[in-house]
């Protein structure tokens, strides 16, 4: 499968559904300025990303180890010095010099992927390029991961962290007890905390000087997960945020959990956050209408290399399936349909590409008193 170009013509999303459903194993490279980020697919699933910044590596794995206190500041310059000798992979020096057990290189890599792969998704400028190739799976450290839940994971994130930011606004900001909450049990309990909210909620009892930077970086829970529960903590009361008096805000690459500008995310996990229909199902539809249309676009144009404007024809009967879904939930909550599309992105339903992705005109959309129809620009 022949598959390149700009992610002005396609987002980053159909672009691992596409991948996941041909099952290829491959890289796929996406450039975006000074930096390429690439992902490694085997069969489909989902295996690993790497960062590189003007040509080279950039060490997130390592530099989450030595920020986690596993590895110390000569440890770090030693795997450096010793994979540029090598050639190794950094995961196989930590691993056969015992700079760390398995369970936590295991941990530590999938927090690494999944930081990446949340910030990969709010690239909306760049070229990409699926490589078809042989991607060796080392049992002992890599965890192959089905596309679609990395996707649904993404999906969630982005959902979810705009309310959370809203409370947990900068890197620096520290918490105090409140002396007025309730027993935490008792709040724990009833708002059903998990391991992640009692994790935090132990740190800070044992330094109250930790700020949100420190607790990602010690928690072993990544970025998002910490400041979620952070935000549970304040939510309900246990905590007091303390907004410092020169905030450092989160950075798209460096700092927060993602690039917070919208990326387009399929109607379903629209549905199923204003709905509050079961994410599960819907994804299971979208995965198999999306198989079924490959299959019929493979059997028209059965060539080796996919031209592009099947690709195009592929998206474009997805992104209409996700037309029709916002229509359907605008119905449920205004009583009838919108007058046009343009009232779907005024109110937060779809973004303004998503009317005309993936061409330059936008779909054909007539609207009669109960009913409407909406065709692709082209065909």
């Amino acid at each position: 499968m022949a598959l390149a170009g700009s992610l002005k013509d396609f987002n980053l999303a159909d672009i691992f559904q596409l991948i996941a459903q041909e099952g290829k194993s491959g890289i796929l490279h996406i450039k975006s300025g000074r930096f390429i980020m690439r992902v490694y697919f085997f069969n489909g699933m989902t295996v690993r990303a790497d960062l590189f910044e003007g040509g080279k590596p950039v060490d997130i794995l390592l530099n989450m180890l030595l920020r986690a206190n596993v590895i110390t500041p000569k440890e770090f310059q030693y795997i450096i010095d010793k994979r540029g000798k090598s050639l190794r992979r950094t995961e196989d020096i930590l691993l056969d010099e015992n700079f760390v057990s398995r369970e936590d290189l295991v941990l530590f890599i999938r927090l690494k992927n999944s930081e990446l792969l949340y910030k990969l998704m709010g690239w909306k400028e760049g070229e990409f390029e699926f490589e078809p190739a042989e991607i060796s799976v080392n049992s002992a450290y890599d965890s192959p991961q089905p596309t679609d839940g990395v996707l649904m994971d993404t999906f969630r994130v982005v959902d979810e962290w705009p309310s959370i930011n809203n409370v947990i606004t900068s890197v620096n900001m520290k918490f105090e007890l409140n002396p007025q909450a309730e027993d935490f049990e008792k709040v724990a309990e009833s708002n059903e905390f998990g391991e992640s909210e009692r994790r935090v909620y132990k740190l800070i009892i044992e330094n109250p000087n930790y700020d949100v930077q420190k607790l990602i970086d010690i928690s072993r829970l990544g970025e998002f997960e910490t400041c979620k529960a952070l935000y549970n903590l304040v939510r309900t009361g246990i905590l007091i945020a303390k907004r410092p008096r020169h905030p450092i805000p989160f950075d798209a690459l460096k700092g927060g959990p993602l690039n917070t500008r919208r990326i387009v995310i399929p109607s379903v996990f629209i549905l199923n956050t204003i709905l509050g229909i079961t994410a599960i199902l819907l994804v299971v539809f979208l995965i198999a209408g999306i198989f079924v249309r490959i299959r019929t676009i493979r059997a028209e144009s059965p060539n080796a290399v996919v031209k592009a404007s099947i690709y195009r024809r592929l998206i474009s009967d997805i992104n209409i399936e996700r037309i029709k879904n916002s229509l359907d939930v605008y119905r449920s909550i205004q009583g009838n349909f919108p007058d046009n599309l343009e009232t779907l992105v005024k109110s937060g339903m779809l973004d303004e590409r998503d009317i005309f992705y993936p061409f330059r005109s936008k779909y054909i959309y007539n609207r009669t008193k109960d009913e409407y129809t909406i065709e692709s620009p082209l065909y």
